[in-house]
C-alpha cells in the first residue's frame, strides 16, 4: 500500500487540513483528489492587543490569558503570527500602526515542536523570525491572542 499526504494550509485565515490518499501498491493508476473549500471557513483574523500587561510570561500562562478574553479568543499558531510580521520594518517588525503596542521580543504560538511537546514555537518581533523555539515552562515569551470571525465582520 503507497500512503500519500497532502497539507493544505491557509496563511491568511489558519485553516489547515490534511488528507490522506492510500492507494494499492501495484496500482498504476492516477490518484485525483477534488477539494473545496466552504464559504463559511473564516476568512479573517482579529488579534487582542499585547496581554498579560505586556510582561512575558510562560506558556500555560499565555494560553489562559488568551482563553480569559472569552469565546473564540485563542494562542495563534506559528503561521497565523508569521502573517502579522512586516520584514520590512525592525525593532519591531510589524506595521506600529496598527499594533501600536508590540514588544521587540519573542511571542509564544500554540504550534508545540514536533520532536519535543514541552517546547513551543516563538515569532520574534525584533527581527520578524520564527526560527526558535522556547521551552514551554522554562521560557517566557509575551503574548498576543487571536481568534478567526466570519467574512464581513
Amino acid at each position: 500500500m503507497t500512503k500519500l499526504a497532502i497539507r493544505v494550509t491557509d496563511h491568511t485565515t489558519g485553516f489547515d487540513q490534511t488528507i490522506a490518499v492510500s492507494v494499492p501498491a501495484n496500482d498504476s493508476a492516477s490518484i485525483t483528489q477534488t477539494l473545496s473549500f466552504s464559504s463559511e471557513q473564516p476568512s479573517a483574523l482579529e488579534w487582542s492587543d499585547t496581554l498579560c500587561g505586556g510582561e512575558r510570561v510562560n506558556h500555560a500562562a499565555a494560553v489562559k490569558a488568551c482563553a480569559d478574553l472569552g469565546a473564540d479568543w485563542r494562542l495563534p499558531t506559528d503561521h497565523e503570527l508569521l502573517s502579522i510580521v512586516d520584514r520590512s520594518r525592525y525593532n519591531p517588525a510589524i506595521d506600529t500602526d496598527k499594533f501600536p503596542d508590540t514588544k521587540s521580543g519573542a511571542y509564544w504560538t500554540s504550534t508545540l515542536h514536533a520532536s519535543d511537546s514541552s517546547y513551543a514555537w516563538v515569532v520574534n518581533f525584533y527581527n520578524g523570525y520564527a526560527n526558535a523555539y522556547c521551552h514551554r515552562d522554562g521560557n517566557n515569551a509575551f503574548v498576543r491572542a487571536v481568534r478567526s470571525v466570519p467574512a464581513g465582520q
